[in-house]
């Protein structure tokens, strides 16, 4: 504690002449002639013993250059870790795009195959397996089904007045098809085991398909099928439309070609109907 109050009147004699104004000076014993005293001698050792302020900076420089040397160092070290990780991303991306780029030039270089000669209006060739059809109540043998071109076709007539009374197949979801092909195969002959929609629609209207969520997915494939029906009437075989149409989508989903096919026909002014004709699927959505 001596030592504390010998370090404080020191102090509070330097600060003396700077801050004159301070609470401290109107007491004792920081006022009168000892202190006077006092004050002048430490104020007379603290100017002696102060070394000059260029003194001081050179002193200082050296340390001052060294913290700045080692703080560029540090900063040059993180700008080139930043560098090679920035380099080793866009090479990374390069090498990626290059592969995105073989790719599309393949899918563009590659021929596609498609027969001609069927003429306008020409089917697709069929599937090796040909589909399902629905079952039909098989007539009872005896003498009218070996009866010759008349009983069979009786009993055919009989079969089909049977299913009628049976009342239409129910479908609830269309077949997941990913191309322009199948999709007209669907339409034109059946998928999945199930019968051609055309003869569905011809027969049952839309009575096989009394859902909501199938009825829909039908309005949005009676796109494409329209639209291979339009172009078949102007003289293309369906082998052509096909591959115009599988041009067109460019490797996107059908739901993407459907909506294509839509901009496409609010930009066409529409042509008056003189009645049903070849290029539209009859049908209600």
């Amino acid at each position: 504690m001596r030592r504390l109050r010998l370090v404080l009147l020191q102090d509070l004699a330097v600060l003396q002449p700077r801050y004159p104004a301070l609470p401290f000076f109107a007491y004792a014993p920081f006022c009168g002639p000892e202190w006077d005293g006092f004050a002048a001698t430490v104020q007379a050792d603290a100017i002696a013993g102060t070394e000059p302020q260029s003194l001081l900076l050179q002193h200082a420089l050296p340390e001052l250059s060294g913290v700045l040397e080692s703080s560029r160092e540090a900063v040059l070290r993180s700008v080139q870790r930043l560098a090679n990780q920035q380099a080793a991303a866009l090479q990374v991306q390069a090498a990626t795009l290059q592969a995105l780029q073989a790719q599309l030039e393949r899918v563009l270089h590659t021929p596609i195959t498609f027969t001609l000669g069927g003429g306008p209006g020409a089917a697709l060739p069929a599937p090796a397996a040909s589909p399902a059809v629905m079952p039909l109540p098989a007539a009872p043998l005896g003498p009218a089904a070996v009866g010759g071109p008349v009983a069979a076709a009786a009993a055919a007539a009989a079969a089909t007045a049977a299913t009628d009374a049976a009342g239409p197949p129910t479908l609830t979801a269309l077949a997941r098809v990913f191309t322009v092909k199948d999709a007209w195969r669907e339409w034109q002959e059946g998928l999945a085991g199930r019968p051609a929609l055309r003869e569905l629609e011809e027969r049952w209207g839309s009575r096989w398909r009394p859902g909501n969520a199938i009825r829909i997915a039908f309005s949005r494939r009676k796109v494409i099928w329209d639209e291979v029906l339009a172009r078949t009437a102007r003289g293309k075989s369906v082998n052509e439309i096909v591959a115009e149409l599988e041009l067109l989508r460019a490797g996107r989903s059908l739901s993407s070609l459907v909506e294509e096919l839509k901009r496409r026909r609010e930009h066409v002014a529409p042509i008056p109907a003189r009645g049903p004709g070849p290029g539209t699927v009859r049908g209600q959505p």
